[in-house]
Parts: C-alpha cells; sequence; structure tokens
C-alpha cells in the first residue's frame, strides 16, 4: 500500500457499519507497510431478526489538516450467526473473530 503522506507512513483507523450505527477504532500511526495493530471490540446492540444483517469495514488514513484517505473497505454478511443467536437464550451475546 503507497501512503499518500509527506512522510511515506499511513495513520490507519477503521470503521465499521451495521445497520445506521458508525464505530470507528483508534488510529495506528505511522505505518510505514499498510498493516495496522488493532486490539479493539465494537459493540453493536440489535434485535433479532435484522433487515440488514451486514457488517461494512472501512480502512482510512487520517489526516490533520485535510479530508481522510479512503484506503479500502469490505462487507459481509452475519445473518447466520443471528440465526444462531436468535434460536438460542435470550440476551446471548454474539462475538465474532478470534
Amino acid at each position: 500500500m503507497e501512503s499518500s503522506d509527506i512522510e511515506g507512513t499511513n495513520d490507519l483507523f477503521v470503521t465499521c457499519t451495521f445497520q445506521d450505527e458508525i464505530q470507528e477504532t483508534d488510529t495506528h500511526f505511522r505505518s510505514l507497510d499498510g498493516n495496522g495493530s488493532f486490539n479493539w471490540r465494537m459493540v453493536f446492540k440489535t434485535k433479532v431478526p435484522v433487515k440488514d444483517p451486514t457488517l461494512t469495514f472501512k480502512v482510512y488514513d487520517k489526516d490533520l489538516l485535510v479530508l481522510e484517505d479512503y484506503l479500502a473497505s469490505t462487507s459481509f454478511s452475519i445473518e447466520k450467526y443471528l440465526e444462531e443467536v436468535h434460536e438460542g437464550d435470550f440476551g446471548t451475546k454474539l462475538f465474532l473473530g478470534t
């Protein structure tokens, strides 16, 4: 990933959108190779069934004086996971990841 910053690094942060809610990670400063390390949990409260069970992640390069640079994005459905929670006990929490 090539940097557009003068110093040749990226200050990475990630947003995640679920339904109409957007959450944002902290910033991983001075990434030389486009890799960032995030230890971040995003918690979205919802009721099942969900009309649009899609998580959308976007990666940006944070800039101080201008708008952030958009770098990448991905989206995926969590419908099957929400169905499993819906069929289980009330109040169950769903954790995605390792």
